[in-house]
């Protein structure tokens, strides 16, 4: 009896942890997502910090992991068309 009461504490220390983990990376993420929707406004490197906060967030979090493969396949995007754009240029 002794052994599944300690495995069922090592469970509730485990989620626990998940939770507080999630937590954690919930407020984090957010607050550097706001910086970054800030710095759309104000002066700073907005274009690399909500990349930054979206990927926090998606460690934990499925919509925030889409948002921000959206966002990366976009810039991609935009880089290639940059790219042809200045060789057409020359």
């Amino acid at each position: 009896m002794k052994h599944v009461l300690s495995s069922d504490m090592a469970k509730s220390k485990g989620n626990y942890l998940a939770i507080l983990r999630r937590i954690l990376v919930a407020v984090l993420g957010t607050m550097v997502l706001l910086a970054g929707i800030l710095l759309l406004v104000l002066p700073g490197p907005a274009i690399l910090v909500i990349p930054l906060g979206l990927a926090i967030l998606g460690t934990e979090f499925h919509w925030a992991k889409r948002s921000s493969d959206k966002l990366r396949h976009l810039l991609i995007k935009a880089k290639r068309k940059m790219s042809r754009r200045s060789e057409g240029d020359l």
